[in-house]
């Protein structure tokens, strides 16, 4: 066990969350850190936590007792339904028998809440997100060698925010960095991003004893990032996400043993997750037989999507085929993930892909982009094919369409032989790493 250390958790991001339904990637991997770094009685926990850390609406950061963090913890857990048994069933019952049934007719399911219920909510959570830029206790103190974490980038394009880092030398700055995709791939972002992201790595750069990483991919373009700022190398750990979903919540669905065969694709509807080549495929395939297996697209619309959106929307020959909903609970996106077929991810470039763990983790098949970070998180388990490659893409989901097919059989052999990650195991690596600083 690593010798006991103290921590405190910059919640500025969960918090600045509690307006958005329904929770990222991102947001999902900062509720995990808060409930471990920011909760009070962690089993196993070596960390000191001493409280969570947000920016001030009058000053600097404002100091939480560790209760009042682990309150902050709670709301969003209550806010985005990450507990098991959360969320409405009935848009889920409806979802699962439309996915059992013979392709025939679209889905229809209301989304989002009732407009008034809607602004009442959002200004609930805006002014929680108020009180906490406000709420200050002295009080809380942080001792000379805290650990001062940083897992979501939030505000870090306004250096000017953490200034007040630069009179606490002592303490023991570490930052995460999910990827470097802004600089990569700039095309696929929205206009002034990449400034953005230069401010953000150059304010962490400047601050950083130390960093976070989800994959050595990830690393190795860190390093030499910082290499060519002329900043200096720093200790980086490299750890693989556990899925963030509840196992505690895995349920069957009516969409399991007889339902009609669906895929599903998780994520921001954006240019770099590639929707519009699976778009193009469920035309081809429906084209050809009307028994084609469904698409069941998961995830809010992003930007720069315009011609996903036209197909969503204008295509017919879609309609019947292809679902897309957003604002789906951690807990019901899980069965509906355990369920599928697979999951697809032709995404062009990504720091790590959750979605790909998350089905693994449950026994799905995975076809994913032949990328370096996806050789390395998925063990040889998940089926690797070119982005491009669209031919390859149709074939290999007709393959797993057929209940009798033998590829499908050894898909989710390969898929039973992962061996996921735990939370335990990667947060007892992340505090022997913290203890050593």
């Amino acid at each position: 066990m690593p010798p006991s250390f103290h921590v405190t958790f910059d919640i500025t991001h969960l918090v600045s969350r509690l307006t958005v339904p329904t929770p990222t990637g991102i947001d999902r991997i900062d509720l995990a850190f808060a409930r471990h770094f920011g909760t009070e009685h962690v089993p196993g926990r070596q960390a000191r936590v001493v409280g969570g850390l947000h920016y001030g609406l009058f000053g600097p950061f404002h100091r939480h007792s560790l209760r009042r963090t682990s309150r902050l913890v709670e709301l969003a857990e209550h806010f985005w339904q990450e507990k098991p048994g959360a969320g409405d069933e009935t848009t889920l019952r409806a979802l699962t028998e439309w996915l059992a049934t013979k392709p025939g007719a679209p889905l229809n399911i209301p989304q989002g809440e009732p407009p008034r219920q809607s602004y009442l909510r959002k200004h609930q959570r805006s002014a929680l997100m108020t009180l906490n830029r406000i709420a200050h206790n002295p009080s809380v103190e942080l001792p000379q060698g805290t650990v001062y974490l940083n897992i979501a980038q939030h505000i870090l394009e306004k250096p000017e925010k953490l200034r007040w880092l630069d009179s606490r030398p002592d303490l023991k700055k570490v930052f995460y960095i999910y990827d470097l995709l802004s600089i990569d791939y700039p095309e696929y972002f929205r206009a002034g991003n990449l400034e953005l992201f230069r401010r953000r790595l150059q304010t962490a750069s400047h601050h950083a004893n130390a960093f976070l990483v989800s994959a050595e991919t990830v690393k190795l373009r860190l390093q030499e990032e910082l290499a060519r700022m002329g900043a200096p190398q720093r200790p980086i750990h490299v750890g693989h996400f556990p899925s963030p979903l509840e196992t505690a919540a895995l349920q069957s669905t009516t969409a399991t043993a007889g339902g009609h065969p669906y895929f599903v694709i998780v994520g921001t509807v954006e240019p770099r997750k590639n929707h519009l080549l699976l778009l193009q495929i469920w035309r081809e395939m429906v084209a050809q037989n009307l028994n084609a297996p469904r698409l069941l697209i998961v995830g809010g619309r992003g930007w720069e999507c315009e011609q996903v959106v036209d197909m969503l929307e204008r295509a017919p020959a879609l309609k019947t085929h292809v679902a897309e909903v957003s604002g789906v609970p951690s807990v019901h996106l899980q069965q509906l993930v355990r369920n599928a077929r697979a999951l697809l991810m032709p995404t062009f470039g990504e720091g790590y892909g959750l979605p790909v763990v998350e089905a693994l983790s449950v026994g799905t098949p995975a076809i994913a982009s032949d990328i370096s970070v996806f050789q390395e998180i998925a063990q040889d388990c998940a089926t690797l094919l070119s982005p491009l490659d669209a031919p390859a893409w149709q074939r290999a989901i007709l393959e797993l369409a057929d209940e009798n097919s033998g590829v499908l059989q050894a898909a989710k052999a390969r898929a039973r032989r992962y061996v996921a990650p735990t939370w335990a195991n990667y947060f007892a690596d992340i505090e022997a790493f913290l203890a050593q600083l």
